[in-house]
C-alpha cells in the first residue's frame, strides 16, 4: 500500500516473502464485507459508498500514467480541490480506508458465524449425549 514507485528504495515486497498472500487475505475480507453487507438495512449505504470509493481509488491511484491517466489529468486541471491529490498515495489512503471498513465488517460476520457454530455444537452435544 504505497503510492511511490521510484527505484532505489526498499519496499515491503522486498522484505516480506509471499507478501501477496497478505494482499489476497485483505482483498478477500473486503470483498466478503461488501458482498455480505451491501443490502443490509443498517449500514448498506455506507458499504456501497466505501465500495465506490475503493473502485475509484484503485483507478485514480495509478496516477497520470495509469489506465485512466487522461481522466486523472482532466480532473486535476478542472477540479480545484484535486490539486491536493497530485500524489497517488493519497488515493491509496482512501483505498486502505475502504479496506479497513469493509474488512472489519467481514471479520465481524465471520466471527459471528464461528460463534454460532460453536454454540450449535455445544447444544447438540449436550442434548444428545
Amino acid at each position: 500500500m504505497y503510492g511511490f514507485w521510484r527505484g532505489g528504495y526498499i519496499y515491503t515486497k522486498d522484505l516480506l516473502p509471499y507478501w501477496y498472500f497478505v494482499f489476497i487475505f485483505i482483498l478477500f475480507l473486503s470483498v466478503h464485507g461488501f458482498v455480505s453487507n451491501y443490502k443490509h438495512s443498517k449500514h448498506g449505504i455506507y458499504v456501497r459508498a466505501f465500495g465506490i470509493i475503493a473502485v475509484i481509488s484503485v483507478l485514480l491511484a495509478t496516477g497520470i500514467s495509469g489506465p485512466v491517466g487522461g481522466i486523472f489529468e482532466f480532473l486535476f486541471n478542472n477540479i480545484f480541490f484535486l490539486k491536493g491529490f497530485r500524489e497517488p498515495q493519497k488515493f491509496v489512503a482512501l483505498l486502505v480506508m475502504a479496506y479497513a471498513y469493509l474488512g472489519g465488517l467481514a471479520w465481524r460476520n465471520l466471527k459471528r458465524r464461528q460463534e454460532q457454530k460453536v454454540v450449535t455444537y455445544i447444544i447438540n452435544s449436550q442434548c444428545c449425549s
